[in-house]
């Protein structure tokens, strides 16, 4: 398949590329594999790190996503404010979320939060409910 290109390559560069373009592409390989190891570690390392507040573990890798939909997710989070405490976290995939219904805490954050809270719009399973809230300092 090759050999056509290779026929009009002069001779010195063929040896150089059959000399170098084996441990080329292993090391490339090499350095995909290495780089792709670190990255499941990571994930890994961020599942495995505990949650900042009590509440439902779910199951490995994908937290509580199929615990959650949009219909029932509000009543869900309710039952867990109720059996975990007034404020809880939980993950769905490898995003930690947190909940809560203690109003000193809402306080505190509204007042704290300098530059205001927005809350975007990353419910592309749409696991949780669509309406949210936007608040800001401003126009």
């Amino acid at each position: 398949m090759l050999t056509p290109f290779f026929n009009r390559v002069p001779s010195g560069i063929v040896e150089i590329l059959h000399r170098y373009l084996d441990p080329v592409i292993k090391g490339g390989g090499a350095c995909i594999l290495g780089f792709l190891f670190w990255k499941i570690m990571k994930i890994v390392r961020h599942l495995t790190k505990p949650l900042p507040f009590t509440g439902p573990q779910g199951a490995p890798m994908v937290g509580v996503a199929f615990e959650l939909d949009p219909n029932t997710a509000l009543t869900r989070m309710r039952s867990w404010i109720k059996q975990y405490g007034k404020t809880i976290s939980f993950r769905v995939f490898t995003t930690t979320f947190i909940a809560t219904a203690n109003p000193d805490t809402i306080k505190k954050i509204l007042k704290d939060s300098s530059k205001g809270i927005i809350v975007r719009q990353l419910n592309t399973l749409n696991l949780l409910p669509k309406s949210g809230m936007f608040l800001t300092d401003g126009d």
